[in-house]
């Protein structure tokens, strides 16, 4: 039972939630990559490393049994600040060999450095620790970006090939609500399971290819494809709800050593929006809507935390995700765009057969003192992104990542955690001609007989900085 000064406490931090959704839901969402950087503070200086240790509000999204080793209440807030610095070059040619009397010429290759902006990834949430039955038991509500993705690139062809596939593109997940239950069934078992109530956002903007000879043909013609000489194309899709749950399990062998395995399931997403194809002066040769669906991947991360000494301790992880499952996405529409009419399509389908993933998690946390704790970690994640189904809208390529952080007690109330992470690809991700059926469409049409073909090679850093604030009742 909960009475008495436990209801009024009960009773605040609901208040609290509120404010502190409203507050989530009204700021930028955006990661900055198809998986996260890390969900707080605490769990990023470890390098994601956090599912067997799981004692902060993170619990609620690296393992669900870890709250309920909270032993007082407490509220979180903060955020990553993530900063992205790429390269990419792109070269293409298709079987048009007419000299360009207009526009873009039937085969060429540009370098550019991305232009994206400083990516917010808001994250926070409440703990309430009490007990039921003679058991503890951890109740919590949270908020998170698990994943997302949002890059900018020169807009101009002729600076930028790669503007024809997608010069800005954007996806992400925004959780705004995690309701999550944390039960110590014995002093060594601990269970966690957690909803995710989110919403999701997916989008692009591409200039429009016309060969050289396309191009003549619509001016001497006078056929309206002359309008879409210089044009581009805007998506913007939404799914307004959608819901994923997370499952997890720690069992405490010794006080030195404790193991944590997470579950966290599948988000099926329903995608609609807008897409429209807006001529070079602005004006809107035609709108449509689409939609499609496209369903985020489970994951299962296990770890083994160990206290070497009682300041020292470290931890390992793994986590496997189902990228596998991600196929393919057709997009549908309430009117086929002229432009696919012409290539007697009704639909777009984008190919991504990718791969399944296991990312490697390593960190360490060292007690300097009673008011500082240093922390250290280092992941390795390879792209599930195959050849294949590579494009600009998703240009991942396998990463490494270091971080460093800190935990500060500033009062008897209030924590501060801080962590910086660099992550960098592993060299360049090389992408041979013709290898991406979703890179060739951009370039040309095989309905038209232009056989294209393009290639690619990326490469870039991510700097990553995140600050959380704990204040304990």
């Amino acid at each position: 039972m909960i009475e008495g000064d436990g209801m009024k406490k009960v009773g605040f931090l609901l208040v609290m939630v509120m404010v502190s959704v409203l507050a989530f839901s009204a700021t930028t969402v955006y990661a900055g990559n198809i998986d996260t950087f890390g969900v707080g503070a605490k769990a990023t200086a470890l390098g994601g490393a956090f599912s067997a240790r799981a004692d902060d509000f993170s619990a609620m999204y690296y393992n669900p049994a870890g709250l309920v080793q909270i032993k007082k209440p407490e509220i979180s807030l903060g955020a990553s600040v993530i900063v992205p610095n790429l390269n990419q070059s792109v070269s293409y040619k298709n079987s048009q060999a007419l000299p360009p009397p207009i526009g873009s010429s039937d085969k060429g290759s540009t370098s550019t450095n991305d232009e994206s902006p400083i990516l917010i990834a808001p994250a926070g949430g409440i703990v309430y620790p009490t007990t039921i039955a003679g058991r503890p038991v951890a109740f919590g509500i949270g908020s998170y970006v698990p994943f997302g993705l949002k890059l900018k690139w020169n807009s101009n062809p002729a600076a930028n090939l790669g503007a024809y596939n997608a010069y800005k593109s954007w996806y992400s997940r925004f959780v705004y609500a995690a309701p999550t239950v944390s039960v110590a069934l014995t002093k060594k078992l601990l269970v966690g399971f957690g909803l995710a109530f989110g919403k999701s956002r997916s989008g692009e903007i591409h200039d429009i290819y016309l060969s050289p000879e396309m191009q003549s043909y619509a001016i001497l013609t006078h056929n309206p494809l002359t309008n879409y000489i210089g044009s581009y194309v805007r998506s913007d899709f939404k799914d307004h709800s959608n819901l994923s749950y997370n499952f997890g399990v720690i069992y405490k062998f010794t006080p030195r050593l404790q193991v944590g395995l997470t579950y966290r399931g599948k988000t099926k997403t329903k995608f609609s929006g807008p897409t429209d194809f807006i001529a070079s002066d602005g004006k809107v040769l035609e709108s449509v809507t689409g939609s499609t669906s496209i369903n985020n991947p489970e994951q299962i991360q296990g770890g083994i935390y160990y206290k070497f000494t009682p300041r020292f301790s470290g931890e390992v992880d793994f986590t496997w995700t189902h990228w596998s499952s991600m196929k393919s996405y057709t997009v549908t529409w309430n009117k086929v765009p002229e432009l696919l009419q012409m290539e007697g399509k009704t639909s777009e389908t984008f190919i991504r057969n990718w791969k399944n993933t296991t990312q490697l998690r390593f960190g360490a946390s060292y007690i300097l003192s009673k008011k500082v704790t240093l922390r250290g970690g280092f992941y390795y994640d390879p792209t599930p992104v195959t050849n294949i189904g590579f494009d600009m809208p998703w240009p991942d390529a396998n990463k490494m990542a270091i971080s460093a952080g800190t935990g500060i007690k500033l009062s008897k109330h209030f924590n501060l955690d801080l962590a910086y992470q660099f992550s960098v690809t592993k060299g360049s991700r090389n992408l041979p001609m013709g290898a991406s059926k979703n890179l060739n469409a951009s370039y040309g049409s095989d309905a038209l007989g232009e056989n294209p073909q393009a290639a690619a090679t990326g490469k870039g850093v991510i700097n990553n900085a995140v600050a959380t604030m704990t204040y304990q009742f």
